[in-house]
């Protein structure tokens, strides 16, 4: 743990690096790789431990400091946790074909982490986010380059990377696009932050996540509404140029390869024939499930459980009916009670004293909120829930200056009159 120039504690990178190495790391198994390690073949249960030793020499060394006061924040933590918590006592009547180990250890190791962001939030949520901005920035780079060398392509050639698949591939994208845009601001204007978006911008559509994209298109809309007429022209004219030469680049090298996607993929096979990826099947089936144990659920997985076919890919989809399906009307109020409770936390804070930092977690969280309607299961919507407690937690007071050494002159009254 480190202080900075006021002489608070920070949380410090290697913390961060860990916890943005396990929310990265997803379900990634050795395995994957032909290896196997029949205790560590699960990278997250060594990055845990590490990061829970790490934390634990910081808590043990670090000094209390004042927070600032933030409403609903208790609220909203303590809601998140009873969330998971449900989940986890919601396996005790999950059904018969449930795969209770993978999905208690996914809502464990989603508590800890949650936890663990917290509390580094809480010693300095901004040196946090700006970490973790940074290392999505990176991580962005290096996801499009190894997918544009033809590693890691599903079957139908749709871009992803590392191990993960196309739906996680584009979240890294926006991720990483946000980023880009949020140094740019943070760096006084500096062009050269931008002149990546439109590598990202491909890698996106190369993706060919359709959730993915719509969930991009409406938080970037979310997000730039507020100032749609605060712009003035010079500052669009300097933003617009390095934009429109690194999108000329881009353009010449896969401009033609982006329209061909764009017509199979999303004109053709969308508009024209309706594809939907089995979704449409899949958000009935959940409905179906939800209105037969409508009040607690199925249990945890019960999803898979109960359906017939049976494959790694057989899941909801979509996190609210997932969680109608499986924990009944009592986990979609608690559901929904965490993230409203956190969104009322990050709002309880005047407009003029949220930092930069805060907008830009409630942004990410509010993208992989929406790329969860359309993609991922509950572990896979981890990046909304631990952004979401970023933009809602306060860290330490802002320090004021000290007051005057000297002393004011006593006023003297006589018959009451100065």
């Amino acid at each position: 743990m480190r202080t900075d120039r006021t002489g608070r504690h920070r949380p410090g990178t290697i913390a961060i690096l860990l916890g943005f190495m396990c929310l990265l790391a997803g379900r990634f198994t050795l395995d994957r790789l032909g290896v196997e390690v029949p205790v560590l073949n699960d990278p997250r249960v060594a990055l845990l431990w590490l990061l829970l030793i790490v934390v634990i020499i910081e808590e043990r060394t670090a000094r209390q400091v004042e927070q600032q006061p933030a409403r609903w924040n208790g609220l909203a933590i303590g809601l998140v946790f009873a969330f998971l918590g449900y989940q986890v006592v919601s396996a005790a009547w999950a059904p018969d074909g449930a795969r209770l180990f993978r999905a208690l250890m996914d809502n464990i190791v989603l508590a800890v982490l949650v936890g663990v962001f917290w509390l580094l939030a809480r010693w300095g949520r901004d040196r946090v986010v700006r970490v973790t901005m940074a290392l999505f920035l990176g991580a962005g780079v290096v996801y499009f380059l190894a997918a544009l060398s033809g590693y890691g392509h599903d079957p139908s050639g749709r871009w992803a990377a590392l191990g993960g698949g196309s739906n996680v591939f584009v979240r890294i994208m926006v991720i990483a696009s946000i980023a880009a845009v949020y140094f740019f601001v943070r760096a006084g204007s500096k062009a050269v932050f931008l002149l990546p978006l439109p590598m990202f911008a491909a890698g996106m559509v190369f993706s060919g996540s359709r959730g993915g994209l719509v969930a991009a298109a409406g938080t970037a809309v979310m997000a730039a509404a507020p100032h749609l007429f605060r712009f003035r022209a010079a500052r669009v004219l300097s933003v617009a140029v390095p934009l429109g030469v690194a999108g000329a680049g881009a353009w010449v090298l896969w401009g033609h390869e982006v329209l061909e996607v764009v017509r199979e993929r999303f004109l053709e096979a969308t508009l024209e024939q309706g594809y939907a990826s089995g979704r449409d099947v899949l958000f009935r089936q959940a409905f179906e499930l939800f209105q037969s144990e409508p009040v607690v659920g199925l249990g945890l997985d019960g999803f898979y459980g109960m359906t017939a076919l049976h494959s790694e890919e057989q899941y909801v989809h979509n996190l609210p009916l997932a969680v109608a399906a499986e924990g009944g009307l009592i986990g979609l109020a608690l559901l929904l009670g965490a993230v409203g409770a956190l969104l009322a936390a990050y709002r309880s804070v005047p407009p003029a004293l949220r930092s930069v930092e805060s907008r830009v977690a409630l942004i990410c969280g509010l993208f992989v909120g929406l790329a969860s309607l359309f993609s991922g299961d509950y572990y896979d919507s981890r990046l909304m829930w631990i952004f979401l407690v970023l933009a809602a937690t306060a860290g330490p007071r802002k320090t004021t200056a000290a007051p005057d050494a000297t002393p004011a002159r006593t006023a003297v009254t006589v018959g009451g009159r100065p």
